[in-house]
């Protein structure tokens, strides 16, 4: 998962990192929030074609390295909880990190994880 940040990255890194866990992915990539991105799409353009030099391109560039040298943290260790994500990979074999689709949320799960993740919620969301 990739973050394309909208300017709140404490709260996004929050959110989306309890998110990943609870479909069973991680987040590999923090795109920080950048008026050259805004710019550059209205223009139907990608940051990497008309502003290179920019950070938000330094910043795609950084973490297309990442994924080309396989350094990116891209789910929880394969471990057999006795869930049925956890037998399937603990079946794939081997050590390292599980490679499976992504469990749906219900929309109700998901809007309870951002709802209890929000500046000022209590214990009980």
């Amino acid at each position: 998962m990739i973050c394309n940040s909208r300017g709140k990255p404490d709260f996004e890194r929050a959110v989306l990192g309890e998110f990943a866990v609870r479909l069973g992915t991680g987040l590999v990539g923090f795109i920080p929030r950048s008026d050259d991105i805004l710019t550059v799409e209205a223009q139907g353009r990608t940051v990497m074609e008309a502003a290179p030099r920019c950070a938000a391109a330094g910043a795609f560039r950084e973490l297309a390295g990442q994924v080309l040298a396989g350094s990116v943290d891209d789910g929880p260790p394969r471990v057999d909880d006795g869930s049925p994500r956890g037998q399937e990979a603990a079946a794939a074999g081997g050590a390292g990190r599980a490679r499976a689709a992504p469990t749906p949320l219900e929309l109700e799960e998901l809007e309870g994880l951002y709802r209890g993740l929000l500046p000022g919620a209590g214990a009980g969301g």
